[in-house]
């Protein structure tokens, strides 16, 4: 277990600060002012969560009236996150307004996954196209193989887009669950 600690200094005046945590660990707990803002897993005994997902929390305004802020992170890193991650990084922590973090995930979530979705439409173009080359001639069943296999690809794409999002709604959802039945989350 490791603890962590960082004094910031902040404007009393701003509204909407939150903090970000991803890829810290797969259990942690982070408080602001020795208030619990976030916990994610469990420590004793030790319960894994999710690595990948991040947790937005937003920082009570009561908290920052002073200008200061300390954020203290309670780490468990088990021995694989050891030789893979080594704990708190500058890209796994970070205060911002909520909406400009949590804007900046979903840009994320897009950025990673336009090329697939990219992919998916030219193989439906290219599917359609090829149908409708086979309609007009009807001699070319090569036309109609490509077109069949542009189907296949569009949909066996699909199902693997929807998996992958049924599985991150699922975490967001656990990770929500989680947090409020581990800890007390203003």
């Amino acid at each position: 277990m490791v603890w962590y600690r960082l004094h910031v200094r902040v404007n009393p005046d701003e509204k909407g600060l939150a903090l970000r945590v991803s890829h810290l660990a797969t259990a942690f707990e982070v408080d602001g002012n020795g208030e619990r803002l976030m916990a994610v897993g469990g420590f004793m005994p030790y319960r894994p969560y999710t690595l990948d997902a991040p947790v937005v929390r937003r920082i009570p305004e009561r908290l920052l009236v002073d200008g200061s802020l300390v954020i203290a992170a309670r780490v468990y890193v088990s021995p694989w996150e050891w030789t893979q991650r080594g704990g708190l990084t500058a890209g796994n922590l970070t205060l911002g307004e909520e909406s400009t973090l949590r804007e900046q995930d979903w840009l994320k979530v897009i950025g990673q996954n336009v090329l697939n979705w990219l992919d998916l439409l030219m193989g439906m173009a290219v599917g359609v196209v090829a149908l409708v080359l086979f309609v007009a001639q009807r001699s070319q069943k090569a036309y109609l193989w490509i077109a069949a296999l542009g189907l296949v690809g569009l949909v066996a794409g699909i199902v693997d887009e929807v998996k992958r999002f049924g599985q991150q709604d699922d975490i967001t959802v656990v990770t929500i669950r989680r947090e409020t039945a581990i800890a007390s989350v203003d």
